[in-house]
């Protein structure tokens, strides 16, 4: 099953021995790896404010580090919100 990433908007698959992402339930987003990889310091608002002014649209407190980033919550298998494209193989 594809999912699609909050923050790059690409497809990733997770199942079927392949597993490219996370969902972030403090966010009710799905991520890639390759986007959580290249933010493990945290999400830098002046490079994404998309996701920034997301989780404002959700109300989500955001909480920034000592680096001035926006922390990365852990994730669980992804999930398919209501209206996301996912598709089988």
């Amino acid at each position: 099953i594809f999912y699609e990433c909050f923050m790059c908007e690409r497809r990733f698959q997770f199942g079927r021995y392949i597993y490219d992402g996370h969902y972030i339930p403090a966010w009710d987003v799905n991520i890639c790896n390759r986007c959580r990889q290249n933010n493990w310091t945290g999400i830098d608002p002046a490079e994404h404010p998309r996701t920034v002014q997301l989780l404002k649209y959700r109300s989500v407190p955001i909480k920034l580090n000592a680096n001035g980033r926006l922390e990365i919550p852990r994730g669980t298998p992804p999930k398919r919100n209501s209206g996301e494209r996912t598709s089988e193989g």
